[in-house]
Formats: structure tokens, C-alpha cells, sequence
């Protein structure tokens, strides 16, 4: 699975490595290492659940790097049942204000990345179970964002991208169906992680308010964690080319009267 050197990604690698599969890890290098132990720490925790893991440290958008990954993955494990894409990247800036660089590097990774990841991964996966009758599980984590963006949005690269991940989720579920392939989506609401906290210096203030206006506050890592044990077991078969929302109500709240001050448009002189 990538982005698996912190937060979100973490808690479903080791969520996975409860649920009993063997884990090929992958981030960026030294992602996060000197924060919260990355990738190391990351298998650590894995193994000590049970998990046979080896890591594979590289950009996403390195197409050449990411076929290594999984022809690694295949020569230890000699099967592929789940992939979790969960790489991402963001620079949060006005729509007026964004930089260039930081547009394309967003849809490089977050949308083309793993694009070409889940593309990898459904091939290794027809190569390794040509006769199997089971099922094998894409999984893509997307974002609220992706449908139901902040009221002043700072974000646009980062949710268009999402948003086309919750297309190609429906795209590859079409495609794949006639291979046992399923392909989902889970999206996150407003979560409480690392990546979250390094855009907000105040978050004493981010949970209040995410108290104020969601009953059960910020979400979790281990709520995604779970969403994706749910989707990556048998018990959801019947589950195809959908994108299950994980927020807390988010994207409801966002359309409750009174929640937000509303916007004043100056009249016209």
C-alpha cells in the first residue's frame, strides 16, 4: 500500500496486518522519518500484529520505481489480494493565488500517481490469479473534498484530483468486474493527522470547531482504517465502483442552514 509512513496510511497497514495480510509498504523516502518514524516504524508495528512486511521507498509518479515495487511484492508473496492507494500530495493556497508547480505536482501525484498505481496493481493481480474465484480489492482514498469542498476553499488542485479519483474508481469497477476485481473508494471527512495539523498552527481552535459543527468531532485515522477492512473482506462482495463516505456528517453539515456566517455581497452603488 502507499503512504503508508504516518497517519492515515499507517493506521489501515496496520489494520490490514491485524486482518492478517502480508504488506509490501510504500512512501516517499524518508517521509515523515524524523516525525513519527515513517516507514520503519510503520513495519515495525506490523510485524509485532503478525505481518510479513518489506518496504519500498519512492515517488508514485516514478512509473518505472512502482513496477519494482510490485514485482517485488510479487517474488515474496507470490499473490496480490488488496491495494490500497492512498498516496497523496496538497498545497493549500486561494484558487487566485495558487502556484503553478504546486497545481501540477498535486494532480501528478495525487490524481496520475495513483492512477498508475491501481493500473499496476490490476495487472499484477490478473497475472497472479488467472484461476482463482476470489475476489481481489482495489481500494483508493479519496476525500470529502472531492464533492463537498471547505465554504472558502484553498484547495481546488486537491479536490479536482479527488474528484477524478472517485470517477476512475467507477471506471476501473466496470473495467475490472469481469477479472474479480473490485474497485472502491473511501473518502475521509475532517481527520485528525499529521498532514492535517502541519496546515493548521492553532489546533486547539480546528477542534473546536470541528466539535462545534460535527456531533462526534474530527474523525480518526483508525475510522478509515476500519472502512477499509470492511472493504478489502468478503463481507463486502456485493460492493462495486462506490465511494464510501467516512466524515462524521461533514458533507451534510456543510448544507445546514446557520452552520456558517453567511456571505455578504455589498450592494451594487
Amino acid at each position: 500500500m502507499t503512504g503508508s509512513g504516518s497517519g492515515i496510511g499507517r493506521a489501515i497497514a496496520c489494520q490490514l496486518a491485524t486482518d492478517g495480510y502480508n504488506l509490501t509498504l510504500n512512501d516517499l523516502p524518508e517521509q515523515m522519518e524524523a516525525l513519527s518514524g515513517g516507514l520503519t516504524e510503520t513495519k515495525v508495528l506490523c510485524e509485532k500484529l503478525g505481518a510479513k512486511c518489506v518496504t519500498f521507498r519512492t515517488d508514485i509518479t516514478d512509473r518505472t520505481a512502482m513496477k519494482e515495487m510490485f514485482q517485488l511484492h510479487t517474488n515474496t508473496f507470490q499473490r496480490l489480494d488488496v491495494t490500497v492507494a492512498n498516496a497523496y500530495y496538497a498545497a493549500r493556497e486561494t484558487f487566485l493565488n495558487q502556484n503553478f508547480e504546486d497545481i501540477k505536482k498535486t494532480i501528478d501525484v495525487t490524481l496520475l500517481g495513483n492512477y498508475s498505481t491501481c493500473q499496476l496493481a490490476a495487472r499484477t493481480m490478473v497475472d497472479l490469479s488467472k484461476d482463482s474465484e476470489e475476489y481481489q480489492n482495489i481500494i483508493i482514498i479519496s476525500s470529502v473534498m472531492a464533492t463537498f469542498p471547505y465554504l472558502i476553499d484553498t484547495n481546488a488542485p486537491y479536490n479536482c484530483s479527488k474528484a477524478a479519483l472517485n470517477n476512475l474508481s467507477q471506471s476501473m469497477a466496470s473495467s475490472l468486474v469481469s477479472n474479480k476485481i473490485l474497485v472502491n473508494t473511501v473518502a475521509p471527512g475532517w481527520m485528525d493527522t499529521h498532514g492535517e495539523r502541519k496546515f493548521s498552527p492553532d489546533w486547539k481552535e480546528v477542534e473546536d470547531q470541528a466539535q462545534a459543527h460535527l456531533p462526534s468531532g474530527l474523525g480518526s485515522a483508525q475510522d478509515i482504517a476500519d472502512a477499509v477492512s470492511f472493504l478489502s473482506s468478503n463481507k463486502s462482495n456485493y460492493i462495486n465502483g462506490t465511494t464510501l463516505t467516512v466524515d462524521g456528517g461533514f458533507g451534510i453539515s456543510q448544507r445546514v442552514p446557520g452552520l456558517h456566517d453567511p456571505i455578504i455581497v455589498p450592494e451594487s452603488e
